[in-house]
């Protein structure tokens, strides 16, 4: 699975995450390397995280948080959801095949939601990543 993620990354112009830069590439380089892979180079990455934290004043920046903020109004921003730790269990050690569904429709869910909170959020987003 890290061969098929690290070649699919290879492929794109760029990612957007949400943290992504402290949290899942570091996380995906580390496992490549501990498995003797050829870890993910350099990627054209905006981190939505940067952008939320520089432009808005909020308790906690996680991603709950502004798009709940962001969801005032016109309501064009879904919410993200939260999966329970006994649900990720089930999926990780019984290979539970509905927890793993669910786990995937949380995950295109926070797709979802990042999209949306990124339109809202363009104007403040860094212009070097965006476009081209």
């Amino acid at each position: 699975m890290l061969r098929q993620v690290r070649n699919y990354l290879r492929g794109l112009d760029g990612v957007i995450t949400y943290y992504g830069t402290n949290f899942d590439v570091p996380f995906l380089r580390t496992r490549m390397l501990a498995y003797g892979m050829s870890p993910i180079g350099k990627l054209r990455h905006l981190d939505v995280y940067y952008t939320v934290r520089r432009t808005m004043r909020m308790s906690r920046n996680r991603l709950a948080n502004a798009i709940e903020l962001l969801q005032q109004g016109d309501g064009t921003v879904p919410d993200k959801g939260r999966v329970a730790p006994p649900l990720w269990m089930k999926a990780l050690y019984s290979r539970d095949e509905n927890a793993l569904k669910q786990i995937i429709e949380h995950c295109v869910e926070d797709v979802h939601a990042l999209e949306a909170a990124l339109v809202k959020l363009k104007a403040f987003a860094p212009d070097r990543v965006l476009r081209r």
